[in-house]
């Protein structure tokens, strides 16, 4: 279910539940209501207090998965960089691994903000990340270090090779992993529960029927922002992915350099 429509969901069960309780309430005499007041108030208190707990550590998570995701993506942009520093340092026998870079790193891009024509989160996500890797750890294979500096710089380009494509892996198995919707929909249950009570305990009044409207909306768009929040890359809080562009440009310009001056 996507995040607009469990938004919508959401919004028309817990406003459902608060007219029923405005019904509960008309219906039910009001000697019944009367005794049972007290425990429907202690009820209601424990469905709020557990929801608001759930909630904001819900929120608080995807928010969480939501950074990771942009310190990862630093991190790569970061590896990306160092990689291509060091071939370019090793000497002109690694162009073919530096321009093999430049492409692996237009994939990233792809993979990411392209994810569904990528197959993302198919079971098969990580076969275009090993093929990439594959070909890259055959063109660093082929390259011969004449001295020591070249050795230390190959070390070093394979180490940070390591660590893009581990940022990758991690990356992904993390975008996989979105929240159960088992969990939000017991969430959503609580908030039918809560806002049901919240029926029982008044009669309905214009004002009343506004409330409970604002209050499924508020908790609605909580929901929502859970959702979103752990999609970074589709939605309404979309990643920006101009530095990302940017790390495109800057390899492809740092190549032409390099090309311009051996010319």
């Amino acid at each position: 279910m996507g995040s607009a429509r469990m938004f919508l969901v959401s919004c028309a069960a817990i406003v459902a539940a608060a007219m029923a309780g405005f019904g509960l309430h008309w219906l039910l005499p009001t000697a019944a209501l009367a005794a049972a007041n007290g425990i429907i108030s202690a009820v209601v208190g424990l469905i709020a207090s557990l929801l608001s707990i759930v909630l904001g550590l819900l929120v608080w998570t995807s928010y969480g998965q939501f950074t990771a995701q942009q310190a990862q993506l630093q991190t790569i942009a970061t590896t990306a960089i160092q990689f291509d520093f060091d071939l370019m340092a090793y000497g002109p026998e690694a162009a073919p691994a530096r321009a093999l870079l430049r492409e692996q790193v237009v994939h990233v891009h792809g993979r990411f903000w392209n994810g569904k024509e990528y197959g993302l989160l198919r079971p098969e996500a990580y076969g275009d990340l090993r093929d990439d890797a594959d070909a890259m750890i055959a063109a660093l294979g082929r390259l011969r270090p004449a001295n020591e500096e070249q050795r230390g710089r190959l070390t070093d380009a394979q180490s940070n090779y390591g660590t893009f494509v581990e940022t990758q892996a991690t990356m992904i198995r993390n975008l996989a992993n979105r929240v159960p919707m088992l969990l939000l929909l017991v969430v959503l249950a609580w908030c039918c529960l809560l806002f049901l009570g919240y029926g029982l305990l008044a009669p309905f009044s214009a004002l009343a029927a506004v409330a409970a409207i604002l209050g499924a909306t508020a908790v609605a768009t909580a929901i929502l922002l859970i959702l979103e929040l752990t999609d970074p890359y589709s939605g309404l809080f979309r990643m920006p992915d101009a530095g990302f562009k940017t790390l495109i440009n800057t390899l492809s310009a740092t190549a032409k350099s390099k090309s311009a001056s051996a010319a």
